[in-house]
């Protein structure tokens, strides 16, 4: 089995405008910076993969601005519905997804194979606006099992929502996966050593982080346009936006998976 890499990136949050602030930083400025990093990088990719709130909120400029920004990326573009998403507007900017995943049309769930790599794209988006929280349908969780079961082969999972309790008093109350514990409970089998799980990947507390529970791995990344704090208490939460923008390289291989995160500075990657 080859090293395959791909890059983990997630809440850019666009804005319809080139001028759109997101706590204090130009988030389209920011996501040009972090295009243009990952097209520095000195060897080879097999996908972006963007895991959600690719908007700052559902407007067809702020997509067609964000498809813009992302073009010049040197490798296919793979996007997860946020809280901040549209699902309808992401497939209209970014076309070509993969197979189906669930009973529900409407949904950006879906599967993709990548030089024998099956990447599992959940839309855990639930129906009030209002709510940062996801819960993942049954049948998305159903459709995955399903797969994994009939096709042999190393799989990851990718969605927007941190599934597990993250020790951080505020974040776990608004912004977790309400049902995470189902999705866990149900990769347990196919996680640990000489399993087929390489790792379960999200975005959404604008943070890297990493949780190591029953052999399984979840690894978030940061925002490139702010940061939060993920303090255990009190139950409270800044917003750092002097931050750089950063992203995840992930790479997959016969020994297991390797997280490396980087910001980019400047016009250089350091």
């Amino acid at each position: 089995m080859e090293v395959l890499h791909f890059i983990h990136i997630s809440d850019t949050h666009v804005g319809p405008t080139l001028d759109a602030d997101v706590r204090g930083a130009l988030s389209s400025e920011r996501t040009s910076r972090l295009v243009a990093g990952i097209n520095r990088l000195p060897f080879d990719l097999q996908a972006v993969v963007h895991t959600g709130d690719i908007v700052n909120d559902p407007d067809p400029e702020a997509y067609r601005l964000a498809a813009e920004l992302m073009r010049p990326l040197r490798v296919p573009l793979l996007t997860v519905v946020g809280n901040h998403d549209d699902a309808d507007m992401i497939r209209g900017a970014f076309p070509g997804i993969g197979k189906p995943l669930g009973k529900d049309p409407q949904r950006h769930a879906y599967s993709m194979d990548l030089a024998g790599h099956r990447l599992f794209v959940l839309d855990a988006k639930v129906s009030d606006p209002q709510d940062p929280s996801g819960f993942l349908p049954e049948d998305q969780l159903a459709g995955l099992l399903e797969e994994v079961e009939n096709t042999g082969g190393p799989f990851s999972v990718w969605l927007h929502y941190p599934p597990l309790d993250l020790y951080a008093s505020w974040m776990n109350e608004y912004l977790l996966l309400r049902n995470g514990e189902d999705l866990h409970e149900a990769l347990v089998p196919y996680a640990g050593r000489g399993g087929r799980l390489s790792g379960v990947f999200f975005g959404h507390i604008h943070r890297s982080m990493q949780i190591y529970r029953d052999g399984v791995l979840y690894s978030a990344v940061s925002s490139p346009a702010c940061e939060f704090t993920a303090y255990p208490g009190p139950e409270r939460i800044e917003f750092l936006s002097d931050c750089d923008p950063f992203f995840h390289h992930i790479s997959f291989g016969p020994q297991g998976t390797v997280v490396k995160g980087y910001p980019v500075r400047d016009s250089s990657l350091q």
